[in-house]
């Protein structure tokens, strides 16, 4: 069995490269002391957690017989193409309309779509996550925008 086929070392070298990569950008900002922290402290310190995340998984994966299931390009293609949607239309459409559209491309990642959960999660997630962004945060999204 070849190591690269295996369970979890994939996404563990993933997360050590991205900790890693976290780290390095942080050092170009001030760490400063526990008591007085700079902006790059917390950065440092979620990429040292990530790298022992990565580590540990890499690890796990190289104890493990189980092999990884192959993956799938429809999923990665259309999670990505909803949120690129959901960045472009955001200002154009209105918070509601492009939640919607992040919603629903995101489920035609299913194959057949389910179309009821995709409606219950739209009645549900976009009033939700309109009160916590919009509501509770503050975020200056209109709801509902429909500039062409």
């Amino acid at each position: 069995m070849q190591i690269g086929m295996r369970k979890d070392i994939g996404a563990g070298l993933i997360a050590l490269a991205i900790g890693i990569g976290v780290c390095w950008i942080s050092l170009g900002y001030r760490i400063g002391t526990p008591a007085r922290m700079g902006p790059g402290l917390v950065p440092l310190a979620l990429g040292i957690v990530l790298i022992l995340c990565g580590i540990g998984a890499a690890i796990s994966g190289l104890r493990s017989s189980e092999n990884a299931r192959p993956m799938r390009a429809r999923p990665m293609v259309m999670v990505t193409l909803s949120l690129v949607v959901f960045a472009l239309t955001i200002e154009r459409l209105g918070f509601v309309p492009a939640s919607a559209l992040l919603i629903v491309l995101s489920g035609l990642s299913e194959s057949p779509p389910k179309w009821i959960a995709l409606a219950v999660l739209c009645v549900v997630l976009i009033p939700a996550a309109y009160f916590l962004f919009i509501v509770l945060l503050g975020i200056p999204a209109p709801a509902f925008a429909w500039k062409f």
